[in-house]
């Protein structure tokens, strides 16, 4: 996933496009024998101008049908300071320079699995 930042006009609007960031999002942590398994970021909130804090969540069937979902949510704080610039490179899978790329820092902060009772 990339990460966008842009500059803020005076009517609070973005204005420019400034940085563009590799975000690497959690593989499906239970994969769903039923086949539909699904997961991304959900929301990102802006803490200052280099910390978020990201929210991943992960859904999956747990039956036959499109009835019965369970989801893993977790919330990270994403530091994009040492991250590599992206926003001049339209194919990272066309990429030569695969391995100098850096992503965002990020740190698990809340897993909400840890909280919930079975």
């Amino acid at each position: 996933s990339r990460l966008l930042q842009f500059s803020i006009d005076a009517d609070g609007r973005p204005s420019k496009q400034l940085h563009e960031y590799l975000y690497i999002t959690d593989p499906v942590p239970q994969v769903s024998k039923f086949g539909i398994n699904d997961n991304g970021v959900s929301e990102v909130l802006a803490l200052n101008d280099h910390q978020l804090l990201v929210i991943e969540r992960s859904g999956r069937n747990v039956s036959a049908g499109f009835n019965d979902w369970d989801y893993s949510v977790r919330v990270y704080m994403v530091d994009l300071t040492a991250a590599s610039d992206i926003k001049d490179i339209d194919s990272l899978q066309d990429w030569s320079n695969k391995s100098t790329l850096q992503p965002v820092s990020k740190k698990l902060l809340i897993d909400f699995a840890d909280y919930t009772s079975s």
